[in-house]
């Protein structure tokens, strides 16, 4: 990628972190940038194309993290840590998880592709499970679906974790990433054996001692 596509990102994610998606356009990044937006359409000829260039960073990104999470010397400490991470990176992309219901709206490629990437994600999550399951960690499932049920249940908090964050903790932001932690992880503690529960507290108590 050129050094002035990669600044136009950059330029954009600042502009849509700061005033929303609606509040951007072309010209004011082009504005931003000190350029003309002609100079700017020729690299990017539609805001869609920028959003949707932003959102393949964080699929990127994620891509990148679930494959070391499924590395063999992965173990319960991971799950804390891919969660902290999943805040680190929604913070900086903020404006795609706090217009997420708009993003998926007006832009049909990126909806589509979300939902791909959903199923993805979820064989992804079982294989964990599976990992978590082997290592002694985690609970069979008492029925079957109970898992999948689960991962929906994490797919639904992280698509919109960003907006409750924002609605009813903004007073002390400080809070956010320990709060989303707990809520990420707080989810698969009933699932976890007498051991596995143990490794969480372990690590919650080393994490939040950090």
């Amino acid at each position: 990628m050129s050094k002035t596509k990669e600044k136009i990102l950059q330029t954009a994610l600042e502009l849509f972190n700061k005033e929303g998606i609606a509040n951007v356009t072309l010209r004011n990044i082009a504005a931003a940038m000190g350029i003309s937006q002609g100079n700017l359409n020729y690299h990017y000829k539609k805001r869609e194309d920028i959003v949707f260039a932003l959102y393949k960073k964080v699929v990127h990104i994620f891509d990148e993290a679930y494959a070391q999470m499924r590395e063999p010397q992965s173990s319960f400490d991971l799950l804390f840590q891919s969660s902290a991470f999943m805040y680190s990176v929604f913070e900086e992309y903020k404006f795609l998880m706090l217009d997420f219901v708009e993003v998926m709206r007006q832009y049909p490629s990126i909806k589509e592709h979300h939902q791909r990437l959903h199923q993805t994600r979820k064989v992804e999550m079982l294989q964990i499970f599976e990992m978590l399951y082997k290592r002694g960690f985690m609970q069979p499932e008492e029925f079957k679906g109970q898992h999948e049920c689960l991962i929906q249940q994490l797919m639904i908090i992280g698509d919109f974790s960003m907006a409750n964050l924002n609605t009813f903790h903004s007073q002390d932001s400080s809070n956010h990433l320990q709060t989303f932690v707990q809520l990420m992880t707080q989810l698969i503690y009933p699932h976890l054996t007498a051991k596995g529960k143990k490794a969480y507290w372990g690590t919650y108590k080393k994490m939040t001692a950090e």
